[in-house]
């Protein structure tokens, strides 16, 4: 069975007066998948626990997560970090993020509103180096704009060179589960990881063809669920 990524904070646009990141997830090593999913679900509870006791919104959205209470992008890391202590998971966490550049891009530079900057594309690669190498993030969703396609190569190909683990750069708004699309991403060599979505491209048959593509070009490949499924 493949590793669980629990959703467990949301910022962006899918939360008022949060981070800039869109979407903060986490998954614990463990044995097996039911170990692993009880482990992540004690994390996730905690972190309930910790924003109710510090009078933050604990209400959740469509797709089960707390709005991030913080404005800073970098406390919500700290926060599921905190969890992860007092669940005992501290060695065992992962840490997954839905960047949605897309959504602060304008005007060729990225628009952190929530730190009051603009960055370059060079400049915010640095900042994400920042916090691969302070926090247990293993995996950036969207880093770039879905058409800035010289800073997906450049951040893909510096990541190799300065991160001793893998890091996952997983497409979603570059690619939008498009064989064609996915195509060009492998030539340009733009990323490393596939966020597969059946309904973005339509077909059950397309949707397995880019699969395939990915799955020839060694790509990591994570399942979305959708939002307001009944997960």
């Amino acid at each position: 069975l493949p590793i669980p990524q629990l959703l467990v904070l949301e910022g962006g646009k899918h939360a008022s007066n949060s981070s800039d990141f869109q979407e903060f997830m986490i998954s614990i090593k463990a044995k097996t998948f039911q170990e692993s999913l009880e482990k992540s679900t004690l994390v996730y509870k905690l972190i309930r626990r910790i924003l109710h006791l510090n009078d933050h919104p604990i209400n959740v959205g469509m797709e089960g997560a707390f709005p991030s209470p913080f404005k800073d992008n970098e406390k919500p890391f700290i926060l599921i970090e905190q969890a992860a202590i007092q669940a005992k998971q501290k060695p065992n966490l992962k840490i997954a993020i839905d960047a949605a550049a897309s959504e602060f891009y304008k005007k060729n530079l990225y628009n952190l509103k929530s730190e009051k900057k603009h960055l370059t594309f060079q400049k915010l690669s640095t900042y994400y180096h920042h916090l691969t190498t302070n926090y247990p993030i293993y995996s950036i969703e969207d880093p770039f704009d879905q058409d800035d396609w010289a800073a997906w190569k450049a951040f893909t190909k510096q990541s190799k060179k300065t991160k001793k683990q893998k890091l996952n750069i997983v497409a979603d708004d570059l690619l939008t589960t498009n064989p064609t699309r996915i195509k060009q991403a492998i030539q340009r060599k733009a990323c490393n990881a596939l966020l597969v979505k059946p309904n973005q491209i339509g077909t059950i048959t397309e949707t397995l063809q880019a699969i395939g593509l990915a799955k020839k070009a060694k790509w990591d490949i994570i399942i979305s669920h959708r939002s307001g499924d009944s997960s």
